[in-house]
């Protein structure tokens, strides 16, 4: 008998739950710590206040900025190596960035909205390519984990991560940090400090990085930057102010701008209806008479997937093309007013402007790229304009249980989009038509539209504490209506009588949380929780298909998370062991589908179905995460963490109907896909690490770490027909410190595993191109505080 998800689902709760139980009474008898070794607390903002991390119910991944910069971590790929459960794809340009937590992945990633929010500072950052915004003057990344509309909005759809700056002080205080490695070199330098004593404070930070790639080009004649894939240039700068005219108010000002010009990352390209590829299911076509799709684990060496005609270069390669670049410009003020002992006024302005450009080619043939045939090279531009308000009045007085804040919220968002390609003709340059993002000078636009987006909330919440304060009830709703209007240019082009398309979404997201101290370190938890994600517009035409009113927009899609927990300090202080289970129920999943218009039975070979989404999928997810940190002596220190996630489409979903490719025994007519895995994200990753420090002479201590991720097997489309490998890796460090002086040598992937990191499959159009991981890295790394 096949246990059915649900079912599956309370088991492992119920499980779970029990060895929480079990495992936090014995943490009254566990043996206190020896003097020293205590674990450092971390606080945490993820709920609009300071809070000791392990008193906060929720799933929550806090990484310090010295932490991220002990491991390299440069960008979110990094910070999701070290948050199991989080998964971050940008694929070979970055330009659509994508964030997957807890395997909620979404179809679109053209979208504008996605279902994770990322945020600085609480600022949104809508866009896929304002997202990894890699330099900053971090304090930490905070990931937390389940959808967290109720405070963020519905852009937090299965959950936030949050950007958290270091803060002006009115101490002078600063930092310098230099890295210097095998493919890359960077420095960053942070000074801040008192401008008027007591009253007003600074901080400026500057940084820039410089990266040259890890695997070799092997087409020849390449030169500079091309001659390794995934180089980049990035920079970032930043101003900080913080004004206290009086003890009851605090004004902070922050400004940031980040720039990033992003080369090819590696990668290589099969397609069914090249010649010399080899593809090995679906439906035959001239070229691949074993069939013109791919099925099973894409390969690390693509020479097992060439035909044999021509002799295409041994490895990766691509032609000298146009890097991916992209600008993002974000204005925080807060002001925090503490009107007496109960209540506070609390408000903040965020504007985050960005735009980028990506201009790139899957070759019409792969081993000529730049020779006798014309040549198809896509362009995607975009600009985002956003601006927010957020007021909230809190309520906690000193002596009573009942604590709560209520609040408004008002943002407006401009995003602007081109879709295109450009038609390159025989022994032209790959180059770059125009800066402007929006710029259609020799571009065959597929798609061109201004969208906007207004958005009004209302949202309160509460807390009571009871039984001598062990016990705590929690609630929290936002009521939320956005009016999305879409200027679809193109369709509108066409017929001028067409309108602007809009509508309206209205929802309520509540959030109930329950939580019980078994003591003063030890909590069990338990909570309910809605996301949703606003609906929007597919426009008046796909491709050449007329689209019906019902087809030119799609719904919000909702989804219904339930999650316990447990979080507990052991043996005073140096012990920290937390986990969680959850289920989560997807509904109005928006889809990719294919317009009813378009006649499925007649379809020309060659042609590119007419991909629209709609809100017709539901899917469900549980799991199981845990993590946790030991000293168990004052010189080392223990780190782990691990998820577990099911994640599948329920009954009654579908994916678009891939006539003429695939045949009806891998890809039924029906395009039903109920039970298949959700692409996009592995079932299990994990991490562990262990640092030992001790001394060395005088002040100075040496130290050595060590860090290994894994991940398994994951599905690249909804079809489960192609995959990547499940992949290790291993980094290390070894240095001296004497509390302001570091210097460490370090080394990533330092077993040079060559693996696929994600692939950007289009099964409609036979084309499968996955991305690569860097190799071994090598490099040392100089900071000072000061």
């Amino acid at each position: 008998m096949r246990l059915r998800p649900n079912t599956l689902s309370s088991v492992s709760i119920g499980a779970l739950t029990a060895a929480m139980l079990s495992t936090a009474a014995l943490a009254q008898t566990a043996a206190p710590s020896d003097d020293g070794i205590a674990l450092e607390e971390i606080v945490v903002t993820s709920r609009r206040a300071s809070e000791r991390l392990q008193d906060v119910p929720l799933a929550i991944t806090a990484q310090s900025g010295a932490l991220l910069a002990e491991r390299g971590v440069a960008d979110l790929q990094g910070v999701s190596r070290y948050t199991p459960g989080l998964q971050f794809k940008d694929f070979v340009t970055s330009f659509n960035g994508s964030a997957t937590l807890r395997g909620l992945a979404q179809s679109n990633v053209q979208n504008a909205v996605g279902n994770v929010g990322v945020f600085i500072d609480g600022v949104y950052l809508q866009r896929g390519y304002m997202v990894n915004t890699s330099l900053g003057d971090w304090d930490r990344i905070e990931v937390v984990k389940g959808p967290q509309s109720a405070l963020y909005g519905a852009n937090t759809f299965s959950g936030a991560i949050n950007y958290v700056t270091k803060a002006p002080t009115n101490e002078f205080a600063g930092n310098l940090l230099v890295t210097a490695g095998s493919a890359d070199k960077s420095a960053q330098v942070a000074v801040g400090g008192p401008i008027i004593d007591g009253i007003l404070s600074g901080r400026v930070f500057i940084a820039k990085s410089s990266y040259d790639g890890t695997w070799n080009n092997k087409l020849p004649g390449v030169s500079g930057k091309y001659k390794k894939f995934g180089a980049s240039e990035r920079d970032a700068w930043s101003g900080a102010l913080r004004f206290t005219p009086t003890d009851k108010l605090t004004i902070n000002g922050y400004y940031s701008e980040v720039n990033r010009t992003e080369y090819l990352r590696p990668y290589y390209e099969v397609d069914g209806t090249f010649v010399e590829d080899r593809t090995n299911c679906g439906v035959p076509n001239a070229v691949n008479p074993q069939g013109s799709m791919f099925c099973g684990t894409l390969p690390v060496n693509p020479a097992s997937l060439r035909s044999g005609v021509g002799t295409p270069p041994k490895g990766l390669f691509a032609a000298e093309q146009p890097p991916a670049i992209s600008s993002t410009k974000l204005i925080k003020i807060s002001a925090d007013y503490q009107m007496n002992e109960t209540f506070g006024l609390h408000y903040l302005f965020g504007s985050a402007r960005g735009q980028a450009i990506e201009d790139f080619s899957f070759f019409s043939n792969t081993y000529n790229p730049t020779g006798k045939t014309t040549i198809s090279q896509q362009h995607e531009g975009g600009k985002l304009a956003y601006a927010s308000h957020d007021l909230r009045l809190s309520f906690e007085p000193a002596d009573s249980p009942f604590k709560g804040d209520i609040g408004y919220f008002h943002s407006e968002a401009k995003d602007q989009f081109l879709f295109g390609i450009r038609l390159v003709a025989p022994g032209v340059a790959l180059t770059r038509l125009s800066t402007n993002p929006l710029s259609r000078t020799g571009i065959i636009a597929y798609n061109r539209y201004d969208a906007n987006y207004d958005v009004n909330a209302v949202f309160a919440r509460g807390s009571f504490k009871f039984l001598e304060d062990r016990a705590t009830i929690s609630a929290e709703g936002r009521y939320s209506k956005t009016d999305v209007s879409f200027n679809d240019i193109l369709g509108r082009a066409a017929v001028t009588t067409r309108p602007i398309l809009t509508n309206s979404f209205k929802d309520f997201t509540p959030r109930v949380t329950a939580e019980y101290k078994l003591s003063g370190v030890n909590m069990l938890y338990a909570s309910a929780a809605k996301g949703v994600k606003a609906g929007g517009f597919n426009g008046y035409v796909a491709g050449t298909t007329v689209l019906t009113t019902a087809e030119q927009t799609f719904d919000q899609e909702s989804n219904w998370t339930y999650e316990v927990g447990s979080k507990n300090t052991f043996r005073g202080g140096s012990l920290i062991f937390n986990a969680s289970a959850f289920y989560v129920d997807w509904t109005n999943k928006q889809q990719g589908s294919t317009p009813s218009g378009y006649d499925i039975n007649n379809v020309v070979l060659g042609a590119t179905p007419p991909s629209i989404y709609r809100s017709i999928g539901n899917a469900t997810a549980y799991g199981v995460e845990v993590d946790g940190m030991w000293r168990p002596i004052h010189q080392l220190q223990l780190t782990g963490s691990a998820n577990w996630t099911h994640a599948e489409y329920a009954d009654g979903s579908i994916s678009p109907n891939y006539a003429g490719v695939c045949d009806n025994v891998i890809c039924p007519r029906s395009g039903d896909i109920s039970g298949k895995q959700l692409e996009g994200s592995p079932s299990f990753s994990a991490a562990v690490g262990a640092q030992y420090k001790d001394v060395l002479v005088g002040d100075w201590n040496y130290f050595a770490g060590v860090d290994v991720t894994y991940q398994n097997k994951q599905y690249q489309d909804t079809m489960n027909l192609v995959s990547i490998a499940a992949y290790t890796l291993v980094d290390g460090r070894l240095g001296i410190d004497n509390g302001q002086w570091k210097a460490f040598v370090w080394g990533k992937n330092l077993l040079d595993e060559d693996y696929i990191q994600n692939a950007f499959t289009v099964l409609s159009l036979r084309q499968y191109a996955p991305s690569f991981g860097e190799k071994r890295t090598l490099g040392m790394t100089v900071s000072a505080s000061f």
